[in-house]
């Protein structure tokens, strides 16, 4: 009787047997099946395959993983075997490269790092502030610069309104004292002409005088 293998449901017995080429079967597919067949533990041998041990070596190129299929699989299945044809390449696995975690994880020591630049959206802030506060002192300054010349106008005014006021005065007294001219210079005329006549008069007396004398 024909043992089965755990992993593959048995087969029927064919009633005549044709000849199969090894091409139409995976050369990883047969290779697995001839190793797996005589394993004592086939679950050992699938997780091994699934899995390397970490203390296996590498495979290397030369050397192959997996024994060539045994006699009495040959005999099993005669029809997925060839005699004629080569014996398939071994599959060679690479081990997983496993890093081994430290026993005590380093803690990183956090360094002092320089202080962080302004962003550029700040320096924007920072230069649009710059500019308000200059855009706001030639404000300033345009404002003060206006309220002086206003008060220095409004000074003037004041100056003129007190000139003007002051020529109109001094315009009534050269008035009066030109009027008060004439009426000294007709008194002065009236004066000198009193005064002709009197001694008009008193040399008409002296020489009156004298006539008598004599």
């Amino acid at each position: 009787m024909t043992p089965q293998n755990p992993f593959y449901p048995p087969q029927p017995t064919p009633t005549q047997p044709t000849m199969t080429h090894p091409e139409e079967f995976h050369p990883l597919y047969t290779d697995w099946l001839s190793h797996d067949m005589f394993k004592t533990d086939p679950y050992h041998d699938l997780f091994g395959f699934i899995s390397p041990p970490l203390t296996a070596s590498p495979v290397s190129e030369n050397e192959s993983s997996l024994p060539p299929p045994p006699a009495d699989f040959i005999s099993l299945f005669p029809d997925m075997i060839d005699t004629h044809l080569p014996p398939p390449q071994p599959v060679q696995i690479q081990p997983a490269k496993r890093r081994l975690a430290p026993l005590m994880p380093k803690t990183a020591i956090p360094c002092p790092g320089p202080p962080n630049p302004p962003t550029v959206k700040r320096k924007g802030i920072e230069a649009g502030d710059e500019v308000a506060v200059k855009r706001q002192k030639n404000t300033d300054a345009a404002r003060r610069s206006r309220m002086k010349k206003v008060l220095k106008m409004e000074q003037l005014e004041e100056q003129v309104k007190a000139l003007a006021s002051e020529n109109a005065r001094l315009t009534t007294r050269v008035a009066v004292l030109e009027s008060e001219k004439g009426t000294l210079v007709f008194k002065e005329q009236s004066l000198e002409d009193r005064i002709r006549v009197l001694e008009s008069q008193l040399s008409e007396a002296h020489r009156a005088l004298a006539i008598v004398r004599s």
